[in-house]
């Protein structure tokens, strides 16, 4: 069940405070409270109003340092928590457009894979944030219910970059 596994995730890594949107934050009542996040969850329009309180000092560290953690998908039991480096997702991104001879000048990228996914964070959304690629965003559910909203996306605005798993070719 996914509330076990949200909570064992959160339990799992020690997450002191979580902030998020008030569609998942109701989601994630129940895994929040028995995780005992310390901090507990706090809605992202409530930080941006009071962003005086943070400065990019504050925020921005090293290259070095934990950008996020990606949990495996638990298919053979609990999933685990892999440590991602700003480094790490920089290295990643540049990668594949080494790989594909990228030129962001003459690229757009589309992409409908949810960004919880390895392959809908790295390939589809930090690889353009990181070349400076215009990306253009489909709600997964929209792919799930008509594939074909996929690629008239494509169409429409010209993309020559997208990514995802086999099963959606």
């Amino acid at each position: 069940e996914w509330k076990t596994q949200t909570f064992h995730n959160l339990a799992h890594v020690g997450v002191k405070l979580v902030i998020t949107n008030s569609a998942i934050n109701k989601v994630l009542g129940e895994p929040l409270h028995l995780a005992k996040v310390r901090l507990g969850s706090h809605l992202i329009q409530e930080i941006l109003k009071t962003s005086e309180l943070f400065r990019p000092e504050d925020v921005i560290g090293s290259i070095n340092e934990v950008a996020f953690l990606q949990f495996s998908s638990g298919t053979t039991g609990h999933s685990k928590a892999v440590t991602i480096t700003h480094k790490n997702a920089l290295a990643n991104a540049d990668a594949i457009m080494r790989g594909l001879n990228h030129d962001p000048k003459s690229s757009r990228a589309v992409s409908w894979l949810p960004l919880y996914h390895d392959m809908g964070l790295i390939g589809a959304f930090i690889t353009p944030i990181f070349s400076s690629t215009p990306l253009y965003i489909m709600n997964p559910e929209h792919f799930i219910a008509e594939p074909m909203n996929w690629l008239k996306l494509i169409s429409k605005v010209r993309a020559n970059i997208t990514v995802a798993p086999n099963f959606a070719y």
